[in-house]
């Protein structure tokens, strides 16, 4: 039963964008800013050019191991700040339907 609670746990890791090598090696904070980021790509709530051209160099050097290595507190903060502004712009969407 554990290795079918692990397949389907991969598999939520992977939906959400992280990888399932790099949850033990990861700070948390890398790891909420790759979802973070992951999800702004999917929903394309990214408006403006270098906010997208930010988010798409953080989810390459995420899916590195290499480049994994170096990103920096203030990197994954600044991804996860925008997430939040984004959040509040898709919720007042979804709430006022415009």
């Amino acid at each position: 039963m554990k290795h079918a609670t692990d397949h389907k746990t991969n598999q939520w890791l992977k939906t959400s964008g992280i990888n399932p090598n790099y949850l033990i090696t990861s700070s948390l904070l890398v790891l909420k800013a790759e979802k973070t980021a992951n999800w702004l790509v999917q929903q394309g709530l990214i408006n403006r050019s270098e906010e997208e051209l930010m988010v798409m160099a953080f989810v390459n050097a995420a899916k590195h191991p290499k480049s994994r290595k170096f990103i920096t507190d203030a990197q994954a903060y600044k991804v996860l700040n925008l997430g939040t502004k984004a959040r509040r712009k898709f919720y007042k969407l979804k709430r006022t339907g415009k």
